[in-house]
């Protein structure tokens, strides 16, 4: 399946992570963290609309170890390549 890129979305009562979806409509982006400016976070910014400016919800790793909207944020650090 060359060239298909797997859809993520939040599943239906809300509680973890799945695949499926439909583009455009669930979108995942990395975010600042609003704590520390040197690390980022997943978040999941539902479209419902075209225009919609829906607020972001910060994604982490719930106690069952799945990703999970609601939880602490899994924080990342961007380093730059070194050449």
């Amino acid at each position: 399946m060359g060239g298909v890129t797997t859809m993520w979305m939040i599943e239906s009562e809300g509680l973890i992570v799945t695949t499926g979806g439909v583009d455009r409509l669930n979108r995942f982006k990395i975010t600042k963290y609003e704590g520390d400016n040197s690390f980022y976070q997943l978040s999941f910014c539902p479209m419902s609309e075209p225009f919609c400016e829906c607020s972001c919800v910060p994604v982490g790793v719930n106690s069952d170890k799945h990703l999970a909207p609601n939880v602490g944020p899994l924080l990342v650090m961007f380093e730059p390549d070194a050449y």
